[in-house]
């Protein structure tokens, strides 16, 4: 247990009172650069205020940057004995807000109406004018108003390209905004749209695809989706979708073959996926938890998902994922050493593995023989640049196919993943068949 000062603590509040924020390096030597103190003493004093609600926390590459929160304020104040309410850190104070007077006088807006920047009148691009901003008839690259203007803005009757709502995206704009008729940018947000995302109001219809618990969207481009768990929250930026179904607002989570081993042989035409609803699945290499996201969608709250990651830094990202969907079990390990996260395991009907190692064929098997059911099914990413870049994929595709049956596994199905992953495959084979 670490002791600190009496004398070290009241240095420490007093300059979070004074700035409000505070940077600590997750190390246990050293001192502290800003306050002198060691290191560790100041992490552990901020991890405490951190429980107790006086901080936040952010984590980035080895440094924790804490900010101090009202409650934190009101702690510190008492803590040095400063009785002013007023007395707030600098990340607590409202900067004043500057007077246009002087020599430019009370109606500067209208010295400023034009060009390309104006405040208000009818400025041409880009400003807060009439035809560039806040003003009637918004320009490029302006806040809207009641035209959109020529090529921007975020509101207005007829707009121009570009914005959020004016630029030919009001109600009778063409490409850009979440206008009436939205555009590209903004989704085709009206009545009559151009071309846009996957969101707002665009006429897309999604009906269930050919594996359970996926669906497909028809659009002006088609796509996959999974039904979003957690509804109001992206995993790792991907669109989302908004549904009626009898009354009700159901909302889907767009599936990007580019980011996901998984979702690309899907897109490629893989014949089954092999889980489900209620489906217990055993994930080898889970990373940040881009593809179990959308696992987690398609088993649903019934089914388990227990997904493996190496990496401490995406295990943490893992595991606040897990957090929030809860049929998800994160277990920081080594894939290579099963043994060691068999009492946190149940058997399970589906192994799927992207751990991109040379050895990826043995791990595949050393799992299996432990976890996989009898008849369960395994799907296998393969990528040729980490077991041999001096061969063509086709060869390291077909040895690796070999190594799977030395394993004890039954290969019943090789797919490419091109274009979305470059010298991929995906092996899906049964383990045991009944």
């Amino acid at each position: 247990m670490v002791h600190v000062k009496r004398q070290e603590k009241q240095t420490l509040y007093a300059y979070l009172l004074n700035e409000g924020v505070v940077t600590v390096k997750e190390e246990n030597t050293g001192k502290h650069g800003d306050t002198k103190i060691d290191n560790l003493k100041v992490l552990n004093v901020m991890i405490s205020m951190e429980s107790r609600g006086f901080a936040t926390k952010t984590f980035v590459w080895n440094h924790r940057y804490y900010t101090v929160t009202n409650e934190g304020c009101e702690y510190l104040r008492n803590q040095l004995g400063v009785t002013n309410t007023n007395v707030n850190p600098k990340t607590h104070q409202q900067k004043p807000v500057e007077q246009n007077a002087g020599a430019q006088g009370p109606d500067r807006r209208n010295q400023m109406s034009r060009g390309r920047g104006g405040f208000r009148g009818r400025g041409e691009r880009g400003g807060f004018g009439d035809r560039g901003g806040f003003g009637d008839r918004g320009g490029r690259g302006s806040f809207g108003g009641d035209r959109g203007g020529g090529r921007g803005g975020f509101g207005g009757d007829r707009g121009g390209r570009g914005g959020f709502g004016g630029g030919r995206g009001g109600d009778r704009g063409g490409r850009g905004g979440f206008g009436d008729r939205g555009g590209r940018g903004g989704g085709r947000g009206g009545d009559r749209g151009g071309r846009g995302g996957g969101r707002g109001g665009a006429k897309v219809v999604i009906e269930p695809f050919k594996y359970d618990g996926v669906f497909l969207c028809k659009g002006a481009k088609d796509a996959i989706a999974t039904l979003n768990t957690f509804p109001g929250e992206s995993v790792y930026g991907e669109k989302r979708i908004m549904s009626e179904r009898d009354g009700e607002k159901i909302e889907y989570r767009q599936w990007n073959p580019y980011r996901s081993k998984i979702g690309a042989a899907i897109v490629g035409g893989i014949p089954d996926i092999h889980f489900g609803p209620g489906s217990k699945v055993l994930y080898l290499g889970a990373a940040a938890g881009t593809t179990c996201s959308h696992v987690s969608d398609i088993i649903g709250p019934t089914g388990v998902l227990y997904a493996v990651e190496f990496s401490a830094r995406c295990g943490r990202d893992l595991i606040n994922m897990a957090k929030k969907r809860t049929n998800i079990v994160p277990l920081i390990n080594d894939a290579r050493r099963p043994w060691e996260y068999r009492f946190f395991m149940e058997m399970v009907d589906f192994v799927f593995a992207d751990v991109a190692q040379p050895d990826q064929a043995r791990i595949v098997g050393l799992n299996a023989k432990l976890f996989l059911k009898n008849g369960g099914k395994f799907m296998i990413a393969i990528k040729a640049s980490c077991i041999d870049s001096t061969v063509e994929p086709e060869v390291v595709f077909q040895s690796e196919i070999n190594k799977l049956k030395e394993e004890g596994l039954k290969p019943r199905r090789y797919i490419s993943l091109e274009p979305y992953q470059k010298d991929h495959a995906c092996v899906v084979g049964d383990y045991r068949p009944l």
